[in-house]
């Protein structure tokens, strides 16, 4: 349920972004990283465990929209959205 409403806000909040204020989404990837913010933000108020799984999901999600969004099939993702911080 977690990740799902990240998923679902994310996608809110890009949809309000386009319909009330005109901004187009340049970088399909931003959606992504978006939700990994909410995420983030969101697993400050989690146990220690649970918080600890949902940054590794969060790492993991944005490491696999990198891949995925990588300059080899034309699209350049902001570096600094990835950080080795979480990395084991």
């Amino acid at each position: 349920m977690f990740g799902c409403g990240a998923v679902l806000w994310s996608i809110w909040r890009t949809r309000n972004d386009k319909v009330f204020n005109g901004k187009m989404l340049a970088d399909p990837s931003n959606a992504v990283f978006l939700c990994c913010f909410w995420l983030d933000t969101w697993a400050i108020l989690q146990k220690k465990k649970e918080k600890r799984i949902v940054e590794l999901g969060s790492l993991r999600i944005r490491k696999t929209a990198n891949d995925a969004f990588c300059r080899a099939f034309g699209w350049s993702p902001v570096d600094r959205r990835i950080t080795g911080a979480l990395l084991p």
